[in-house]
């Protein structure tokens, strides 16, 4: 049976139901007109409500707070991956050198430090690496492994290199490449330390000639290419204790030793290194 409308009180039926409606108007009394007036009531009902209900308004931002902003994120990443750049080094300077009987020949001398310079994260990160590191356009030192050679000859960090072996170094990448180039177990170095120059001796250690590295990424993963080993962010965060950190970095360690990647590359990963903070010894 189609829709009715009866005296005051409608009612709409059909074949199986009978349901109470609102009180209409008479011109409002055929079916059509009827759901016509019933939709308009429903819509302005809606409109009513998104009118009255809160507004959000999107705040005003300076370009200058923006700036801010943006450079404290920087320097938050900055602090976290040095954070965990010397965790990994720490460990990795135990390995290569407790282990390096197990390495055989072609061994490297270690010498346990970590340098830096305001250039060495990119143009981008210059200013952080100056707040946060006490970064400068001169070679400084950025860490020193306890009871490393480094340590055992006196430095510190933030020394300012000027010299190797009687020779003026320069500064920036320059110093880090001749730094880098020096292959003897012997090591001299002229540092600045509050103004003032020293001279100072480090007998390298032999270690395992396999630098170890670390990448930004959230993947959990280590990998070994045959001349170095490198670790993701990713990976730090999962090895909660330095236990478990050295079981991974002695695993890939192994696959260079044991000569696995000539055999049979496995286990690469393609990694971008966020920059220098390297292991140059």
């Amino acid at each position: 049976m189609p829709f009715q409308f009866e005296s005051d009180r409608r009612w709409a039926l059909d074949s199986s139901s009978m349901v109470m409606a609102l009180p209409l108007p008479l011109k409002y009394r055929s079916p059509a007109r009827a759901t016509l007036a019933l939709l308009g009531l429903g819509l302005g009902c809606c409109l009513l409500g998104a009118a009255c209900g809160p507004q959000l308004q999107r705040p005003t931002v300076s370009q200058e707070e923006v700036s801010e902003e943006r450079e404290r994120q920087r320097e938050l990443a900055l602090s976290l991956y040095v954070k965990r750049a010397k965790r990994l080094y720490r460990v990795s300077s135990r390995l290569r050198t407790k282990g390096a009987e197990l390495c055989g020949d072609g061994l490297k001398p270690h010498f346990g430090l970590m340098w830096m310079y305001e250039g060495m994260l990119g143009k981008d990160m210059k200013e952080a690496a100056r707040s946060v590191l006490g970064a400068d356009r001169r070679l400084r030192v950025l860490y020193v492994v306890p009871r490393a050679p480094a340590a055992q000859a006196g430095l510190r960090r933030g020394d300012a290199l000027v010299a190797i072996d009687g020779e003026d170094a320069g500064e920036g990448e320059p110093a880090l490449k001749v730094f880098s180039a020096h292959s003897g177990s012997r090591l001299s170095l002229t540092v600045e330390r509050d103004g003032e120059a020293m001279d100072l001796v480090l007998d390298g250690a032999d270690a395992c000639p396999y630098p170890v590295s670390l990448f930004t990424g959230d993947a959990i993963n280590a990998f070994a290419d045959g001349r170095s080993v490198g670790l993701t962010t990713g990976m730090l965060r999962f090895t909660e204790s330095d236990a478990e950190l050295a079981l991974v970095v002695g695993h890939e360690l192994a696959h260079n030793v044991l000569d696995h990647v000539s055999k049979q590359q496995t286990n690469v990963l393609a990694g971008t290194f966020l920059g220098a903070l390297v292991d140059v010894a």
